[in-house]
């Protein structure tokens, strides 16, 4: 669905004042029966906070004036994207003071064991992700090389832009080659595409996307690339992979690392807040204050990733 915004302004901020007064609260602790009003967790027994930013929403867009929402401290797992509208103008949504709240559009990944080097989960095979957290730290998936590029061979013609020929050794006929993905470089974009056909014979990779340029236009800063999601190259501290076909997630600890104790995420909404306007009737004045947003996914398209200057498409 298209979003168009116009006249829109959206206040991020690091804190809030100390207004402790709204017209509605949210907590983890709350229940979304109740009416919204602010009570202490030893206070909570048939009435208090809502639980969810959304029903607060459904509650603040019932009053006739614009209204307040303080949030408190704690982790909101939200299972689709918060939609806010021109019914939303002039509404301010904030964390109550001196706390953090955090929308996250990911879940926990539980049940691991044990297998050889590696810890593995069994996942649903329809929930793919592209990263995973491990105690809040962004985990990489396997790449080659480990270090620094490989570079093209040579193009085969300048008009040929969605294949090249690799050195010898570089790309090998991996397992899952669809989930295998070729990050190359022009002298100041980044290109990121599917392999569609490898041909080990005549070293020839083709993409399902072209270049915007002949492999060789800008020079040796343009022959870089590397390749990544390579299960056969998953072998450092840190790495994972997620096997689409089967659902078998595989990581490899950092030292140090209590499997057991670690709280490991992964991506389930690539959005996690959207602003929905139109030239005739924006959304304006909306604020959100001090809140984090984490855990979003992203995909890439079945025709790569082919950006231009500053990498902007």
């Amino acid at each position: 669905m298209r979003v168009i915004i116009t006249a829109l302004l959206i206040m991020l901020a690091t804190g809030v004042n100390a207004m402790t007064e709204a017209d509605f609260y949210v907590s983890p602790k709350g229940n979304d029966g109740w009416s919204g009003t602010l009570a202490q967790p030893n206070e909570m027994k048939t009435d208090g906070p809502f639980a969810s930013i959304q029903k607060a929403q459904q509650a603040v867009r019932k009053l006739k004036s614009p209204g307040t929402v303080l949030i408190r401290k704690g982790t909101y797992q939200i299972t689709e994207p918060l939609v806010f509208t021109p019914e939303d103008s002039g509404d301010t949504y904030a964390a109550y003071p001196s706390e953090k709240p955090l929308i996250s559009g990911g879940k926990r990944i539980t049940g691991w064991a044990k297998n050889g080097e590696l810890w593995t989960a069994n996942l649903p095979t329809d929930w793919y992700f592209r990263d995973l957290y491990v105690n809040g730290q962004r985990r990489s998936r396997p790449r080659l090389p480990k270090e620094g590029f490989f570079h093209i061979e040579s193009e085969i013609a300048p008009d040929v832009k969605n294949a090249f020929h690799y050195a010898e050794g570089d790309i090998k006929p991996w397992q899952n080659m669809d989930d295998v993905e070729l990050i190359a470089f022009n002298a100041w974009d980044e290109l990121r595409f599917h392999i569609a056909k490898l041909d080990p014979e005549t070293r020839i990779v083709t993409f399902t996307g072209s270049n915007n340029w002949p492999w060789g236009a800008w020079g040796q800063s343009s022959k870089r690339y590397y390749v990544e999601n390579v299960r056969e190259a998953l072998d450092a501290p840190g790495e994972w992979y997620l096997d689409r076909k089967t659902g078998v997630l595989s990581y490899l600890p950092m030292p140090g690392e209590d499997m057991k104790k670690a709280e490991i995420i992964a991506p389930v909404l690539n959005e996690l807040l959207t602003v929905r306007g139109d030239a005739g009737k924006p959304v304006e004045r909306l604020t959100l204050k001090g809140l984090s947003f984490r855990y979003a996914g992203w995909e890439l398209p079945k025709e790569s990733y082919i950006s231009i200057q500053a990498a902007v498409k």
